[in-house]
């Protein structure tokens, strides 16, 4: 393993465009979100991200609710068909080139992202690359809730979450 560790972000930066964007517009495809107005209240959440204005518990509770009541096992495979089919053909070229490079050098890499962790850590695990984070949410009975759990990786949370991240693996 190599000795520096390069941290990528994942939306606008490995793939074009935004990650949670394409998991909305997955959902809809899928007829998953059939709230009338989803995607325009979702448009309207990212205005705010882009501003930094965002209520993030608002955004993670809008793209979670389409989930409720379905099984863990169940999103996870449709999380990894969206992955497949809507979110690797964005990844840039240049980001794939640079990816390979870095992992054939040995270079540790982390994605960290204000997007849901079962998002982000099946991206990174589609891009070969071990370590993760995004936004964690809470369980309830067997599937993904709404509900946030620790500190959200949005804004100066990422900085934290790194902290946190880098103390758990100086610890190993």
């Amino acid at each position: 393993m190599g000795n520096t560790l390069t941290i990528f972000d994942l939306d606008n930066t490995l793939i074009q465009g935004d990650s949670s964007t394409v998991w909305s517009q997955f959902m809809v495809r899928e007829g998953l979100a059939t709230q009338k107005g989803y995607l325009a209240r979702e448009a309207r959440l990212m205005a705010d991200y882009d501003r930094g204005e965002m209520n993030i518990a608002d955004y993670v509770a809008l793209i979670q609710a389409p989930l409720a009541g379905i099984p863990k096992s169940d999103v996870d495979a449709l999380v990894a068909r969206c992955v497949r089919e809507a979110i690797l053909p964005r990844v840039y070229p240049q980001a794939w080139e640079l990816i390979r490079r870095l992992r054939a050098e040995g270079e540790q890499m982390l994605i960290i992202s204000a997007s849901v962790s079962l998002l982000v850590q099946a991206v990174a695990a589609a891009l070969e690359i071990d370590q993760a984070l995004g936004i964690d949410v809470a369980m309830v009975d067997g599937g993904y809730s709404g509900e946030i759990t620790g500190i959200p990786s949005y804004q100066q949370g990422k900085v934290a979450r790194l902290a946190q991240w880098r103390e758990g693996a100086s610890a190993v």
